[in-house]
């Protein structure tokens, strides 16, 4: 059989036959992903479970709510009067956003918006 040039090197081969072989390998390279997804996702799924059963519930794996983007004055007021009582008992600055729904960026822009200025303790509310 003659050389032929395939464009960069000279080779032997059939080009069917090396046609062939790279659809066989593209076959066999896809088949390879197909069934390690198929391991990943039967992995994650029993990780899951696992989690599922430790924690009790699957509300880990829960949607986040999120809030309504028309919350008027006094909606806003009451998230950030509930944010600034659990921290007055002792919680963190992200904890009680977070207990209270609200991500702490917001929580400071509402009390901006709001003229309340930055949070300072209440000292007159006894634990």
């Amino acid at each position: 059989m003659n050389a032929r040039t395939n464009g960069y090197f000279k080779t032997n081969e059939n080009p069917n036959t090396a046609k062939n072989n790279m659809n066989n390998q593209y076959r066999s390279s896809i088949g390879s992903f197909i069934s390690w997804a198929e391991r990943r996702i039967a992995e994650e799924f029993e990780s899951n479970q696992a989690i599922a059963k430790q924690e009790g519930t699957a509300e880990c794996f829960a949607v986040k709510k999120r809030l309504p983007y028309n919350l008027n004055d006094s909606q806003k007021l009451e998230l950030v009067n509930q944010v600034d009582q659990l921290r007055n008992d002792g919680m963190g600055n992200m904890a009680s956003c977070k207990k209270a729904g609200i991500h702490i960026t917001t929580y400071c822009k509402y009390r901006q918006k709001l003229g309340m200025g930055k949070y300072q303790k209440n000292k007159n509310i006894s634990s």
